[in-house]
């Protein structure tokens, strides 16, 4: 899909979306039913494309939107702070792409696993299970609401970039993954498994067989497999770089709503962090220390240059 078609894709979604003169964003979290409506940030779309937003354009989308801060990957050496994002775009991309102990337990999957492409009504009746099935197992919160994730299958169900695939295993859904295709790029999105068929890697059959159908299509360059998370997760990256993805440098920007700037000095980020670390127990709450954390080392690295 093209950027129009993206931004459509996204309303359809229930997103807001703030057209600027150099990209487009949309408030993701509060809209998948996370957290309150006065603390929202907004993103830069597409992902995969730096964007150097003015601080006149930064000005109107505040004054638009009235976002709490925004989030965005730049292009430019003195601004945010030095980030990755996992990126593969091997045309070989084949099992000798894997790290030998993924690779063993891709070739596991994929024999216990039968990949499907599933339609929007299976991912409607069944995806929602298996969410909460990976939240109960990684002890987090609700990632995203019911009504929400009924509204992200309707949308899907009218675009044709907008994909899922299922791994089925003794007789189950066993996972599943959502894709979207941008431009030149597939951005896997949803990833969910169900706990008691783990033994059957169904992540790695699904990623593995993804990404290399994906990049044997002629319109399709790389494929990203997301930006550093938020939160700090090992096990999660240990995995992607396993499974024949790369850490591409970039610079995630955060800036805050100049209304709301002043109140956080380095002090106040270091105290509000620490209570947030202490009684933030749900998603949103891990969700915002992250994006304070990402703020507090932007500038400290924007001083060291």
């Amino acid at each position: 899909m093209d950027e129009a078609t993206h931004i459509e894709f996204l309303r359809a979604q229930g997103f807001r979306v703030f057209e600027t003169a150099g990209c487009y964003w949309h408030d993701r979290g509060v809209r998948q039913g996370i957290g309150p409506q006065w603390v929202h940030f907004l993103v830069a779309g597409p992902t995969h494309r730096p964007v150097d937003p003015s601080d006149s354009e930064l000005a109107h989308l505040f004054a638009k939107s009235r976002a709490f801060g925004v989030k965005y990957v730049t292009s430019r050496t003195d601004q945010g702070r030095p980030s990755y994002r996992f990126r593969c775009s091997d045309p070989s991309y084949d099992l000798a792409s894997l790290h030998q102990k993924a690779r063993n337990q891709t070739r596991r999957g994929l024999e216990r696993c039968t990949i499907e492409k599933i339609g929007s009504d299976l991912l409607g009746r069944a995806g929602m299970d298996l969410m909460r099935d990976s939240w109960a197992r990684r002890r987090r919160g609700v990632t995203v609401s019911d009504l929400w994730w009924r509204r992200y299958c309707r949308a899907a169900s009218r675009f044709e970039d907008a994909e899922a695939f299922a791994a089925f295993a003794e007789g189950q859904l066993a996972g599943f993954v959502t894709t979207v295709v941008i431009e030149d790029v597939c951005h896997i999105g949803f990833v969910y498994s169900l706990r008691s068929l783990l033994r059957a890697y169904p992540n790695n059959a699904l990623i593995f067989t993804i990404t290399r159908d994906m990049l044997a299509r002629s319109d399709v360059h790389w494929v990203d497999l997301g930006l550093e998370s938020l939160e700090r997760m090992d096990s999660l990256e240990h995995f992607k770089l396993g499974m024949g993805f790369r850490k591409e440098p970039v610079r995630q920007h955060v800036v805050l709503n100049p209304l709301v700037r002043p109140i956080f000095n380095r002090a106040t980020v270091v105290l509000a962090r620490s209570f947030i670390r202490k009684w933030g127990r749900t998603e949103f709450w891990r969700r915002v220390d992250g994006i304070l954390r990402f703020y507090q080392e932007s500038h400290a690295s924007n001083r060291e240059a």
